[in-house]
Order: C-alpha cells, then structure tokens, then sequence
C-alpha cells in the first residue's frame, strides 16, 4: 500500500497525526494521513502485550 505524501505538510489546529512508536511497520498515519481530532472518541491501551 503506498503511503501518504506529505511533501513539508504542516498539520493544522484540528488535525492529528496517529501513529505508534511499537513497529515501524504499523499500519497508522503514514499511510493514512491526518486526522480531524473530532473523529478521535478516545485512546486504546493494550491490556496484553508480547
């Protein structure tokens, strides 16, 4: 899947980057772009981790 292209994209006062510092492999922000913090209902923790 190709990623976003930001190209100096500078992220505006509603607009969140979503991403995890776990795997740089994640499917997150990088291939989906900017969020608008609106959509974001709350943050998810891992009950269990490997």
């Amino acid at each position: 899947m190709p990623r976003y292209s930001f190209n100096h994209y500078k992220l505006g006062k509603s607009e969140l980057l979503l991403m995890l510092d776990v795997s740089g492999t994640s499917f997150d922000g990088r291939y989906f772009g900017p969020v608008d913090a609106g959509q974001v209902r709350g943050v998810i923790k891992p009950l269990v981790i490997f």
